[in-house]
């Protein structure tokens, strides 16, 4: 087939499209808790809910990312190859990022949305936090937010390899 092929090309663009609808939202998903810290708890728990739907979807997304990228290289007719440094290199990456996704960020944010349903639940009945729960909200928070930004720069990471293919 080769890299010049209409078949290719159209891999190609599943595979980028793929990247866009996939990763695009998990990247934004942090300005969920910014914005919704801003509101009240109920707002912030639907927000919450609504942001892991997202993420959930976007996710299914995101593994097709890694079958287009199989699948051009093997419609290259060797232009790549799975031992090529960059590819390898950006399979590893992603690998490593679904098992930090899957791990550490998705049971997290379960759980902080477990506690700002609790919060909101207290808010309907016009009860205060206490700083234990305050305290876990903060913690579960900052958590996302750093995990979330180590996913981020990894893809980044992913994205850099794709364009400059180091080791070519």
């Amino acid at each position: 087939m080769g890299t010049d092929s209409t078949a290719y090309d159209i891999v190609l663009v599943l595979h980028i499209l793929a990247v866009i609808f996939g990763f695009g939202p998990l990247v934004l998903s942090g300005l969920y808790d910014v914005v919704s810290a801003k509101r009240g708890r109920r707002q912030a728990a639907a927000v919450g809910e609504v942001q892991y739907a997202v993420a959930k979807t976007a996710e299914k997304v995101v593994y097709l990312v890694f079958v287009f990228g199989v699948a051009l290289v093997l419609m290259s007719d060797g232009a790549w190859s799975m031992g090529d440094l960059w590819i390898s290199l950006s399979m590893l990456t992603y690998v490593l990022a679904i098992g930090l996704s899957h791990g550490m960020l998705m049971p997290n944010e379960r759980r902080l949305n477990a506690v700002k349903a609790e919060l909101a639940a207290l808010e309907d009945a016009n009860t205060r936090a206490t700083p234990e729960q305050e305290g876990r909200l903060a913690a579960l928070t900052k958590r996302s937010a750093a995990v979330g930004t180590v996913l981020d720069l990894m893809l980044v990471f992913i994205v850099y390899l794709m364009v400059f293919k180091p080791g070519m």
